[in-house]
């Protein structure tokens, strides 16, 4: 039996050993790395979320996500109130309170006429300044969800006190990641 000879160069053998790691670390990313989750099947609806659902999961909540739902999504809800400050940007609070309302609305719709929900109305939404966030009338008939600007926000967090929920962020990013927790609730989004 012959013996056969391979002769690797420097080059090659550099070559290979560069392939196998962008292969693997390929394959790594592929499989093991867990991708952001900006989407959502919601009862046979697809919702789209502009952050990560898994960054806005780590959003503390206080005193529980029972609590802020239980205060939000009962039948007794007439109106639902979106304050915030002036903080000169409107559009800003314009695509929050744009994403509350919809997807808030969604969650209504979708205990109209269910079991559990029998009773359950859809309930009006309004949008309005405050001048503070301290003292806002929130009712069981009309709970108020507050959003927070990052200039006025010493947290992040969803922060729910007597039928006001705060929203708030210290970053623009935060402030989308405390919504996005906040709907989370609402619509029932339970990450694994």
């Amino acid at each position: 039996m012959a013996k056969i000879k391979i002769k690797l160069s420097k080059k090659i053998l550099i070559f290979i050993v560069v392939l196998v790691v962008i292969v693997s670390s390929f394959f790594y990313y592929e499989f093991f790395v867990p991708k952001p989750i900006n989407t959502w099947n919601y009862k046979g609806l697809v919702l789209t979320f502009r952050a990560d659902l898994r960054e806005a999961n780590k959003v503390p909540v206080y005193p529980g996500e029972t609590q802020v739902y239980l205060d939000t999504m009962h039948p007794l809800v007439k109106n639902v109130t979106i304050a915030y400050k002036d903080a000169g940007e409107y559009g800003y609070y314009a695509i929050e309170a744009f994403e509350i309302t919809y997807k808030m609305k969604l969650a209504y719709m979708s205990l109209v006429g269910s079991e559990e929900g029998s009773t359950f109305e859809v309930p009006t939404f309004n949008v309005e300044t405050v001048e503070q966030y301290a003292h806002l009338p929130g009712k069981i008939q009309n709970p108020i969800i507050a959003l927070v600007h990052p200039i006025y926000a010493n947290e992040t967090a969803v922060r729910n006190e007597g039928h006001v929920t705060y929203i708030s962020g210290k970053t623009y990013e935060e402030l989308d990641l405390a919504t996005i927790k906040f709907l989370m609730i609402v619509l029932g989004i339970e990450l694994e």
